[in-house]
């Protein structure tokens, strides 16, 4: 079983790639390719935002926990195309209790991540991208666990990616055009919330796979 620190970057913030089971590496055509792949960005001419909003574990009764996604991206003539996001995991309020029932203190927790990401033209095949992540973590502030103080975590974390698309050549009776993604998420030194506890490393995740885009002529479609 891995162990990770701030697993909330592994929320995916776009219905669209959840629905397709996870994927999105090799698709990678709108605002979400910073989170499955910025060097999708690359191949992208428009300016687009989207925003996602999310009551997290609301079947269990909870109001006060939610996720919130922000990403924006512009393109930008002869240099490629620019995004950012701010991303942020609000898990409510908390109790701090001791040996018996009695609340010593309350506090809120949250997670913040602010990335930004740029994403290339190479040629008319390739393109390459990446994302420089700011992260911070409070998930017990001013509280002290066995005589140690626990304060906020913060950590950096860096994508690396690249996308190829082929010539678009006849598939049955349309044109189409295949694809294969990769980005390695993530990379970045663990996190730590008190002075003497181990850091936990950042949930670093590689994700690689094709796609294939083709066109539906009538007689598929009947």
């Amino acid at each position: 079983v891995g162990i990770t620190g701030v697993p909330f970057l592994q929320i995916e913030p776009d219905s669209r790639g959840a629905g397709m089971g996870n994927t999105g590496v090799a698709v990678a055509d709108n605002a979400a390719a910073l989170f499955w792949n910025p060097a999708g960005l690359g191949f992208q001419r428009d300016n687009q935002a989207s925003i996602t909003h999310s009551n997290w574990l609301a079947n269990l009764g909870v109001n006060d926990l939610f996720y919130d996604y922000v990403v924006v991206k512009q393109y930008i003539e002869g240099l490629g195309t620019l995004g950012g996001h701010i991303t942020y995991l609000n898990l409510g309020d908390q109790a701090q209790t001791g040996e018996t029932p009695d609340v010593i203190s309350r506090f809120n927790s949250y997670e913040l991540a602010l990335g930004f990401s740029y994403g290339v033209e190479i040629n008319k095949n390739l393109a390459l991208g990446s994302s420089l992540r700011l992260i911070y973590s409070s998930l017990a502030s001013n509280t002290s666990v066995s005589g140690q103080k626990v304060n906020p975590g913060s950590s950096v974390g860096v994508d690396l990616a690249m996308l190829y698309k082929s010539d678009p050549f006849y598939f049955g009776s349309s044109d189409a055009v295949a694809s294969f993604g990769i980005n390695l998420s993530n990379l970045g030194p663990g996190i730590q919330y008190s002075d003497n506890a181990q850091k936990d490393p950042l949930p670093t995740v590689l994700r690689f796979g094709p796609s294939l885009n083709f066109g539906l002529d009538e007689d598929r479609l009947n």
